[in-house]
């Protein structure tokens, strides 16, 4: 693949590859997500590679369903949208369709989400450090913390020159709508004037 650059791909030995049990109760979980196994169509041979590589992610119709089931729910799935945008286990978005802006479309409930899960996170953390010594668990919770905030930071800030950007357009339409108004009773007045020549 290299010598004919063909980019990269991983492979997966059909014979020693390892899978975990797909949980059940995901298939019918929440209306509107589906595993991701059961929407794929694939040949029987290689069901062990499929399973190995969606394990228990969801397909969600919207990014609502995903939000409920990642936030709302608190399930540590990884849920994909029919647009592509990606909700990780760790609670980040990645992918999707980008927005008139340029950029991710962030909503209040996105920021609340992200805020759960960095409060959830930071309450494992208290709990790992009062029943013991800090190790690897304790790291990987402070990292994750750490990437929380800074996603929330960045949420907050989209967030923030979204509402500047509608509220220029709210004064932009008064003011068009000021003008109209101005200018209504002079186009009467022409109409009115021209009415009256055409009729003389």
């Amino acid at each position: 693949m290299r010598t004919q650059r063909a980019g990269q791909a991983t492979f997966l030995p059909l014979d020693t590859i390892s899978t975990k049990p797909i949980n059940d109760k995901f298939r019918s979980f929440a209306r509107g997500a589906r595993l991701a196994v059961d929407v794929i169509q694939y040949e029987p041979a290689v069901e062990r590679a499929m399973l190995h590589a969606c394990g228990n992610a969801l397909v969600c119709d919207t990014m609502d369903v995903a939000r409920y089931v990642c936030w709302e729910r608190g399930q540590e799935v990884k849920a994909v949208t029919l647009e592509g945008t990606v909700i990780h286990k760790s609670g980040l978005i990645t992918g999707g369709r980008s927005t008139h802006g340029g950029g991710k479309k962030w909503e209040e409930k996105d920021v609340q989400g992200l805020t759960r899960l960095r409060d959830n996170l930071v309450a494992q953390l208290q709990e790992l450090n009062r029943s013991k010594p800090r190790g690897k668990a304790d790291e990987n919770v402070i990292a994750e913390i750490t990437r929380l905030e800074s996603a929330i930071a960045v949420v907050r800030d989209d967030l923030s020159a979204c509402k500047s950007r509608y509220n220029g357009i709210k004064e932009e339409l008064k003011h068009v709508e000021r003008e109209l108004k101005k200018l209504s009773p002079e186009l009467k007045k022409a109409q009115t004037s021209h009415s009256l020549k055409r009729n003389s």
